[in-house]
């Protein structure tokens, strides 16, 4: 290390801990993309461009997915209807699917 700065160092130390860490097994992924295996920093970066679209379906997915809330909490935390909330996380998910897949 006696050539290379300390920040291109942690760079390269960051950069592979996030590739170890890329993927993660969880239960609650199969509702969301019908796998059981989510590539978060490929989440991540659909979440922004979908926040481009509309920030209220981040929101809902924010809440459902992350949150575990369910329909009716998520509409409630949102202030709109349970259909609404419904129509918006069906759209999310089949927004982010599509471009996880």
């Amino acid at each position: 290390m006696q050539g290379i700065p300390r920040r291109c160092h942690a760079r390269r130390r960051s950069a592979a801990d996030r590739a170890l860490a890329r993927s993660v097994v969880l239960v609650q992924s199969q509702d969301f993309c019908g796998r059981g295996e989510v590539d978060f920093l490929a989440l991540d970066e659909a979440l922004h461009r979908l926040a481009e679209v509309d920030p209220n379906l981040v929101r809902v997915v924010e809440l459902r997915f992350f949150a575990g809330l369910t329909n009716e909490e998520a509409a409630e935390t949102m202030g709109i209807t349970a259909i609404a909330a419904k129509r918006e996380w069906q759209f999310a998910k089949a927004w982010l699917n599509r471009r996880l897949s």
